[in-house]
């Protein structure tokens, strides 16, 4: 039941939406279900709405950031939690439960901590908080060997290591292995050769929960970026570490020795990392790494055989790092054997797999210029398994090029030269780019929804508040039935909605059979084209294909609804592909020229003015009073201490709280005073008026402290779970500065609410 839903949103829309495309054999393309074809691969981008995900979940997420390896995907979300889906064989998840994980879910073991960072590896996956410390979980190497974990033996030539060799021909042999594994460094202990080679074949193994990083204490982390089975994190110094797999001098320390411990990355002279600022000027590629110094000097090192080190053609590896003369760069980004890599000076680099970029650079490994955006400005780049991505100033698309064996280029199965940059994702008015991340064969973008209020057909909407999505699905709620031409769905709305969206159609309210019962006749329309009026009513979008769009036309005009006009203008107006021609189609289906069907006077003024309403309309829903109305509910909160606040709530909202609907089912009489409110008791009147408010509006976010627990303990109180979400961030973002007597307060509140993100940080604000 839509009713049951605990989700009550703190702001007014959740405007984000994920488009996924690529592969998806193991759900890692967030759809929270098997969408796929039979190759397990999305041909074409498939969208699901981040507030869907927040229903099932019960936890509103706010999308920040996106990682995602081989087949497995991390969501980071605004609070500091981490939502994961996909492949979970390795642990690479950090959620218990089978191999594959289909549904976005939160990874409980990092809920004590405010994730800054996320970053994906192959098979492996790193967090960092936002007080700088690091976890690492899935395919890992051992902190200590045993003999499971580690190989002894080692078969050539038909000869087995153990069993084959005696003493001195194993030394040998190990000792001639540690020259080429340490890179000739010199081994002074007796059996040193056999210990680097027993380290150099320990095998990874799942590590399911997040353990932190090893060897980074003290360190205070602001980057990381991961590749098949290495990982390199970034200091707040600039300063760089990696650990993992070595045996291509991925770990830039100068051997090819693996080490489960991070250590440091022997960048060229002093430079720096320009403060870690994240993908931008750190990046991993399977075996190789790409990095922006303090200066613009790029560095690669790792593997180079595809020419990804951009070194020359005699470098197929690099086991520390290298200058690649390019000119100062300002962004970097790695593919699983390519990097592109932006300059100041406008100009992008692709140097690589000849599948990734093309040309001649695969062969003289030495970069390439790519002159396909010489005439735009390149805002961000980004790079996933063959394919590369980039956002310009000159169009709103993310364009896209190379190798689409996963259909993860997002072009279908459309036959174009792979290596031309063409548009992924059409631009919609408003439906800005707002995160992105290429995996190996996966994308996911998060985007805004579109400023446009009507949306094409086939992309769900489920914007809007939360609470009056709840009663616009929830009929036993309604007290408007709702009439069309046709009759053939059953519609219907709430009085209170329909009088703070639109007047002017309130006003065709006639009195029904029941109390407090409305009929609503719009015999002259479709119900397809009523449903959508209501939808964008409670929700401010609506979807429509072009035939309702164009039939929303007038409602919108009778109506007044300019906003929605606006929309509709959008929706029903197509171009002639040779003259340039102009076309819109009427509410008869058939299409004329704009020019014939111009609007003109004072609505085409309204219309091209038009600006949302949505939230002051819907902050009408709650209000600070006593004022007796059959659309709202009287609620007389009262104090201990005998003090009492009035507050008027429309009906629908408190229908879809279970705390407030029980008070207005039969039974509950002795709650009901002589004036007819319903008595509330709460600790703290005005910070239970506040909760009510901040269920349609964003007006009464407290500022301090002290304004926060009071409200934190009644939106506990009341099982508001989303405002003690949000509040918990509130606190957190409030404890700098916060004295010994403030601190022990927050403790006790953490523990009493359960609220382990901010006991978390509570204890690292604390003095020793």
């Amino acid at each position: 039941q839509a009713w049951q839903l605990q989700i009550h949103s703190f702001n007014i829309a959740w405007s984000i939406m994920l488009l996924s495309w690529g592969a998806n054999q193991c759900g890692q393309c967030c759809t929270d279900d098997d969408a796929s074809d039979h190759r397990g691969c999305l041909v074409w981008p498939r969208l699901t709405t981040v507030a869907s995900i927040s229903s099932r979940l019960g936890i509103q997420i706010s999308i920040a950031s996106i990682s995602i390896g081989e087949a497995h995907t991390l969501l980071l979300s605004d609070y500091g939690d981490v939502f994961a889906c996909g492949r979970n064989r390795e642990g690479q998840l950090g959620l218990d439960g089978g191999p594959d994980v289909h549904q976005v879910s939160i990874v409980e073991a990092l809920r004590p901590w405010h994730i800054a960072r996320v970053a994906c590896g192959t098979k492996h996956s790193v967090a960092v908080s936002r007080d700088g410390r690091s976890f690492e979980w899935g395919s890992l190497l051992p902190l200590t060997g045993t003999d499971e974990e580690v190989m002894y033996r080692r078969k050539g030539l038909g000869r087995d290591f153990e069993e084959d060799l005696n003493e001195k021909q194993r030394r040998i042999v190990a000792e001639s292995w540690s020259q080429f594994i340490t890179n000739g460094t010199a081994i002074e202990e007796n059996d040193g050769g056999l210990k680097a080679l027993e380290d150099h074949e320990r095998r990874r193994t799942s590590v399911r929960s997040p353990r932190e990083c090893p060897g980074l204490d003290g360190l205070l982390i602001v980057g990381v970026a991961c590749g098949f089975a290495h990982s390199v994190l970034c200091t707040n110094s600039g300063v760089l570490y990696s650990a993992g797999y070595n045996e291509k001098g991925q770990l830039g320390n100068g051997s090819r020795q693996p080490s489960p411990t991070f250590s440091r990355v022997e960048l060229p002279g002093v430079c720096r990392i320009n403060g870690g600022q994240g993908t931008a000027t750190l990046a991993c590629g399977l075996n190789h790494n790409a990095a922006v110094l303090e200066e613009g000097e790029l560095v690669t090192w790792g593997m180079g055989t595809f020419g990804q080190l951009g070194l020359g053609h005699g470098r197929k590896e690099a086991r520390v790092p290298g200058t690649v003369d390019i000119g100062a760069v300002q962004q970097v980004a790695c593919g699983d054997h390519h990097v592109l890599a932006y300059t100041w000076s406008g100009e992008l680099f692709c140097f690589g797999h000849r599948d990734a970029v093309g040309g001649n650079s695969h062969f003289e490994r030495m970069p390439q210029l790519n002159r396909n955006f010489q005439n735009a400005t390149i805002e961000r780049l980004y790079a996933g398994g063959m394919g590369s991505f980039v956002t310009t100033s000159k169009s709103a698309s993310l364009c896209s090029w190379g190798y689409n064996q996963r259909f993860q280029i997002g072009r279908g199965a459309q036959d174009l030269e792979p290596l031309k940059p063409y548009p992924t994702l059409s631009p919609i008015a408003g439906m800005n780019l707002q995160s992105f991340f290429a995996g190996s064969y996966t994308c996911v973008a998060a985007m805004d929804l579109p400023k446009t209020p009507v949306l094409p057909a086939g992309v769900q909407n489920t914007s809007g508040n939360a609470l009056l999505l709840a009663a616009f699905r929830n009929s036993a709620t309604w007290n408007v039935t709702v009439t069309a031409r046709d009759n053939s769905r059953q519609l219907g709305a709430h009085s209170s909605v329909l009088r703070a969206r639109c007047p002017s159609l309130a006003s065709r309210l006639k009195p029904g059979r029941g109390d407090n019962s409305w009929d609503l006749e719009l015999l002259n329309y479709s119900s397809k084209a009523v449903a959508a009026l209501l939808e964008y009513l409670y929700c401010d979008y609506c979807e429509a294909d072009i035939g309702v769009a164009s039939e929303l036309r007038p409602l919108a005009k009778e109506f007044n609804l300019a906003h929605l006009g606006s929309g509709v203008e959008v929706s029903t107006v197509t171009k002639s592909a040779d003259e340039e021609i102009e076309w819109v189609r009427g509410p008869n289906g058939q299409w004329v020229s704009k020019a014939i069907q111009e609007m003109s006077g004072s609505w085409a003024k309204e219309v091209a003015d038009s600006v949302s309403t949505y939230a002051s309309d819907i902050a009408s829903l709650v209000a600070d009073g006593a004022e007796k109305h059959p659309d709202f509910v009287d609620l007389a909160i009262q104090q201990l201490d005998g003090h009492v606040q009035r507050v008027l709530v429309a009906r629908p909202l408190l229908q879809c709280l279970d705390f407030f609907r029980a008070m207005l089912e039969d039974g509950f009489a002795n709650v009901v005073d002589a004036s007819g409110a319903i008595i509330v008791s709460a600790e703290n009147a005005a910070a239970l008026a506040s909760c009510l408010h901040l269920l349609v509006s964003d007006a009464r976010v407290p500022e301090d402290t002290l304004g926060a627990l009071a409200l934190l303990v009644e939106a506990h109180r009341c099982c508001l779970f989303d405002i003690v979400h949000r509040v918990q961030s509130i606190l957190i973002d409030l404890l700098d500065g916060a004295d010994a007597v403030l601190l022990k307060e927050l403790t006790y509140a953490a523990e009493l609410y359960g609220l382990s993100k901010l006991a978390t940080q509570v204890r690292s604000s604390s003095p020793a």
